[in-house]
This record gives structure tokens, sequence and C-alpha cells, in this order.
């Protein structure tokens, strides 16, 4: 049976005894009670009118005890409502202060109830969170995570022992992320509807202390980079996939020269700033997959992998990093207001497949270095002989391109272009490299190495700042004034971001006519961001230079492209011409190029034109432009002059 809920307040009688005081609810329900007890008792009002004195007083004697033992009921129920209002308090001050955020969904995931502290962990108020899906509150990447994790629940609401529990992040309402851990059990509501009860609690110190001893764990202290056991595990890995890729990898072991006597001299905080900062410079020269690491002490470790599958590639790959590091290694350190210069010497073996041991690798590494050192430091080796041969070759080489530089060894010389009628309308700048120590040096091989470099740059502009000064000679020459001058562009020279105004600056301290300066572009120059490179195209165009598309067909240009590009020019590849009268497939080619150039509008230009059958073969085709050794060798400008 329900029990009616007494209203009421107590208050001290005279006597000192509680005496409790009816609200008029309670005093509204009494008079109803008599006005009803009236009603019962008048049948019976005859009957106790006929009671004997001795009768009526037992009677009375009877309601007297049963009004004081409702009085005590009274009392008693008082007491435990006050006590049920006291355990009720304590509750909502439990449930509101736990340390963990209690949070009740309905069967959709709406938050019908939550605690306090689930409004201290969202950052949003109770009222605010009330019917709002708690799904919503979770990082985007794991609110799927979430759904999952209530069907979870749902699948096993019989089971009341192993509550469902997961680790998610939470994003707060000013934008922190935190990690919360999930429990969840299945629950009925009084009017038995389906509920989640869910807790989270905040295990982000947990998560980040995790995190620090990992870091501690795998990570330099002081640099912040891999230590020792992380680059084993790393080497170990890189073993292992350059024996299923078959692509050569390097391992770099750098020792700084002279570190302690700066250690010494200027106490641990200087040597360790220089460290820090050596590391920095160390980041910037490398890929984003290389491993820098710190061995110890001044000690540095370079892993790079996916080099080339061919081993003098690869070493010479290797090399260009070397070269980076040691070129910006030696640039002046801010120690604290101490300027230090530092250099590093560098040993380096190559490795391909698991024929070594990562604690093989670090052991040759370390004799290379030592190699290095017993040099002149400030350099490199090689562990194996023969790549260190084919280094120093290489680091003599670019050495003697830049002394070429200064000494004003290279020199232009220029290959005629003719029209169907023999008569010469414009040569192409070809650069050659005067040293006699490296004649045998192709122009290929020293334009390769000048690309690796920054020599390209250079070189690059002296290429185009001659040309256009030989143009501008020849534009005082009655038979020459009309030649147009081909330069060849390399694809670095041409993303550089200065490359416009350096076109523009040739030209003006040349005073050359600009409408016959031809830059020729090769085909893998224009397959990356097409957008930006017709646009800078555009730029010079409106100069008044030319395009050539040099070596066409060898490359992967999409008609869709070519259409796009603002071209004046295309040239049939040398390779194709070669093989012209032999070859069917090479005369299809060519002859489709000039059928595509003539529907376009664009010139189209045949070198490496050797023989008179070549020619005619062309002429039949509709060339009307050509360039090769049937015409003319490459030579000075003076030739022509005489």
């Amino acid at each position: 049976m329900k029990k009616r809920k007494i209203n009421g307040m107590h208050r001290r009688g005279s006597n000192g005894k509680k005496k409790f005081i009816e609200s008029s609810e309670d005093v509204q329900l009494r008079q109803h009670a008599e006005a009803i007890n009236r009603e019962k008792i008048a049948p019976e009002s005859t009957k106790i009118a006929a009671l004997s004195l001795e009768q009526s007083q037992e009677l009375i004697h009877e309601l007297r005890v049963h009004q004081i033992e409702l009085e005590m009921q009274k009392e008693a129920l008082l007491a435990s409502r006050e006590q049920a209002e006291i355990s009720q308090s304590r509750y909502f001050n439990l449930y509101n202060l736990s340390p963990v955020a209690y949070s009740t969904l309905s069967d959709s995931g709406l938050i019908i109830q939550s605690n306090l502290t689930t409004s201290v962990l969202l950052g949003i108020s109770t009222n605010a969170l009330y019917q709002q899906p708690l799904a919503q509150y979770f990082i985007k990447e794991d609110q799927d995570k979430f759904y999952l994790f209530c069907k979870a629940i749902q699948r096993h609401k019989n089971d009341t022992i192993s509550p469902c529990e997961c680790e998610l992040q939470i994003r707060r309402a000013d934008g922190t992320q935190l990690w919360v851990n999930l429990t969840g059990i299945y629950t009925q509501s009084e009017d038995n509807k389906p509920e989640l009860q869910i807790v989270l609690n905040n295990v982000t110190d947990t998560h980040n202390n995790i995190d620090e001893i990992r870091r501690l764990a795998f990570f330099d202290p002081l640099t912040g980079l891999p230590n020792r056991r992380l680059l084993f595990d790393r080497l170990a890995h890189a073993v292992t996939t350059s024996a299923r890729t078959n692509l050569y990898g390097a391992v770099m072991l750098l020792d700084l020269d002279n570190f302690k006597i700066l250690n010494d001299s200027m106490g641990h905080g200087i040597g360790d700033l220089l460290l820090q900062k050596v590391s920095l410079r160390l980041k910037m020269c490398m890929r984003e997959d290389d491993t820098l690491a710190r061995l110890g002490g001044d000690e540095f470790v370079i892993l790079l992998e996916n080099l080339s599958s061919d081993e003098k590639k690869a070493a010479a790959q290797a090399e260009v990093v070397t070269q980076k590091i040691l070129v910006s290694l030696v640039e002046d350190y801010n120690l604290q207001g101490f300027v230090h210069n530092s250099t590093a010497s560098i040993g380096i073996v190559m490795f391909k497949g698991d024929d070594l041991s990562f604690g093989d690798l670090l052991k040759n590494a370390d004799v290379a270095m030592y190699q290095a050192k017993a040099a002149s430091r400030n350099t490199f080796r090689f562990f194996d002989p023969v790549m260190q041969a084919i280094a120093e070759r290489r680091t003599q080489l670019e050495n003697a391109l830049r002394q070429g530089l200064v000494q004003e060894e290279f020199v232009l010389n220029y290959q005629i272009q003719t029209n169907s009628n023999g008569k010469t309308t414009g040569v192409e700048s070809l650069v050659r490299w005067i040293n006699p120590e490296y004649a045998t040096v192709s122009t290929g091989e020293f334009i390769a190495l000048a690309e690796e470099t920054d020599i390209i740059f250079l070189l690059g502009q002296w290429v185009l700042e001659t040309a256009c000064a030989q143009l501008a000679a020849w534009s005082q020459h009655p038979t020459m004034s009309s030649w147009s001058m081909s330069v060849n562009v390399s694809a670095l020279q041409f993303k550089k971001s200065s490359f416009v105004g350096n076109v523009e600056t040739a030209l003006e301290k040349s005073d050359a006519n600009p409408n016959l300066l031809i830059l020729e572009l090769t085909e893998s120059m224009l397959v990356d961001d097409v957008p930006s490179t017709i646009e800078k195209m555009k730029r010079i165009k409106s100069l008044g230079v030319r395009f050539s598309l040099d070596d066409f067909g060898t490359g992967f240009s999409s008609l869709a492209y070519l259409k796009r590009l603002p071209l004046d020019q295309l040239k049939i590849d040398q390779s194709f011409v070669h093989d012209l009268i032999v070859g069917s497939d090479d005369a299809a080619i060519c002859e489709t190029i000039i059928t595509l150039g003539i529907s376009l509008g664009i010139c189209v230009i045949a070198e490496g034109v050797e023989t008179a059958d070549q020619y005619e073969c062309l002429m039949e085709m509709g060339c009307k432009s050509f360039q090769g050794y049937y015409f003319g060798r490459p030579t000075v400008a003076s030739t022509f002059a005489d």
C-alpha cells in the first residue's frame, strides 16, 4: 500500500517537547476525514449512548491508547522521512561530486541524466546536456567507435559481471581533447524502458604518462631525436625492407670535429646547445622518411632508405645528402653570444639486403668515419673502396666545375638550324667545358652533376646571359640579325621562383631582342604542377620570348596538356630521327609528331639529322625545320663571323 506523504514542520512546545505543526494541506485532510467519520459513526451513536459508565470509560481508554499509537507511528514516519531526505541528499552529493562522470542514456543515445562531473568534463552545463546525444562530444574519428560501444552494451545486456569498456577521445567545449575510459552496462528504468549507464573516467594523464615513458625509452632527451634503441629497431626494419625491395640504403655515422675542446673550454651547457642546433640543421638536410638519431655524445646516425637499385647511383644519392650536411654544419653557430664554427666527419656504408647485421653496418660506418677524420676532417668517406673512389672523383669534379665558373673555362658552341630551303634560321647554344684535366668528361656527365648541386643555377644563368649577349652582337650583322637563339633550361632552373626575373635580367643586360630568344624545356619539366608551369610560361612569353619542347616523344606529355601549354615549337628527338630510314616505328612517330604540330599550329623541328636520306624523308613528311651534323657541327661564334 502506498504511504501518504506527511507535510508540516516540527517546533518545540512550552514543555520542551517537539510538537508537530501540521500544514494547511494536512488540516484540510483531517477535516475531510472527520466528516466521513461522523457519517459512519452516526448509526452507532445509539449503541454508544446505551453503554454503561464502566463500558464508556473502557472505550475512552482504548481510544486514547490508539491515539498514542498513531502519534508514535507518525513520529517514526517523520523520522524515517528525514532520514530518507538526508540519504537522498548524500546520494546526490556523491553522484554529483564523484571523481568520475556518470551519464544515463536512452536506448537512442540521448542523455537522460548526468552528474556534475560530466558537466565539468565536457565544459557544458547539466541542463544543456539534457536530451543531447553523447556521441557528439567525442572527436569525429571516435564517434563511430562510440556507437559500436553502445551496441556492444546492448548485445551483452544480460552480462552484469563484465561491463563493456573502451578508451576514446572527447572534445570539450573549449576545443581541448581529453582521453576518457568508458564503462557501460545495460539497465531498465522504473517504467521498464531500456537505459545505458555510462561511466566516463578522465585518463588523459595516464596517456600522457605512457607517451612520456615511450619518449624517454626511445628518444634522446636533449635533442628529441631517436636514441640508440629506436635506431636499432629502424635499422633492423630497413635491412629487412631492403631485402624485399632490392633497393639500396645507407648508414651515415657523423661525428663533430673537436667537440671535446668546446665542451671542456666552454662547459657542457654550451656543448649541449651546439648539439641541439646541429640536430636542427641535420633535419633540414634530410627527406621526411629518413631517420636521424643521436647515438650518444657528439655522434649522430643518418639512415637513408629506398635509394636506387644501382649501387653507383645509390652512392651518389647518399653523397648528395652528405654534401648538404657538410655545407650546412660549417656555417657559424651563435651559442649564447659566442660565435662558434664546427665541422663534421662522416662515414658512409651502403647496404642492400640483410647480408650484414645492423651492428656490422654501424661498425663499418664507424671505420669509414675515422678514415674521414684521418684525411682532413670536414669530409666523408665510404667504407667500400670502390665507392670511395667514385665519391672522390665526384667531389673533385664538383670542385673543378665551381672553379671552372670562376676561371671562365666554359664556352658556348652554336649549332645552326635551317629551313626546307637550306637557309639558316637560328642556332642552339650548347655549353662546353674547356679543361684539359677533365677533357674526357662529357657534357651530359657534368650537366648531370651540376643539376644535383646548386652549380646548375650559376651555370644556367651564365649560359642564358652569354647566349643573350651573342644574340645582341649578331643583331648588327646583316645575315645573322634575324637568327633565333635557342637556350636549354634545366628543370631546377625553371622551377626556381627567381627564374622569370633572371630572364628579364639577361635580356636587359644584353639589350637582346626577346622575340628571337627561344627557351627549350623538356617534357619531364612540364608534367609536375601544370597550372603553375603554364602561368610562369605566360609571364615569360609576355616579354616576347618563345618556348620549344625539346626531345618531344620521349616523355609522357598528355595531349590535353600540350594544347594548354603556350608552345611555339616541338623538337623531334634525335633517337627517332636516327633510325628513321630503317625503322618503320620511328618513321611513324616522326610523321605523327609533324602532323600534330601542323594541326596545333606549332613549328616542328627535327634534330639529329645526319644524312641526306633522313633530310629528304623528313621533307616528304612535311617537316620544315632541321638541325644536325648534316647541316653543321656545333662551333664557336667566331666561326659564323668568318
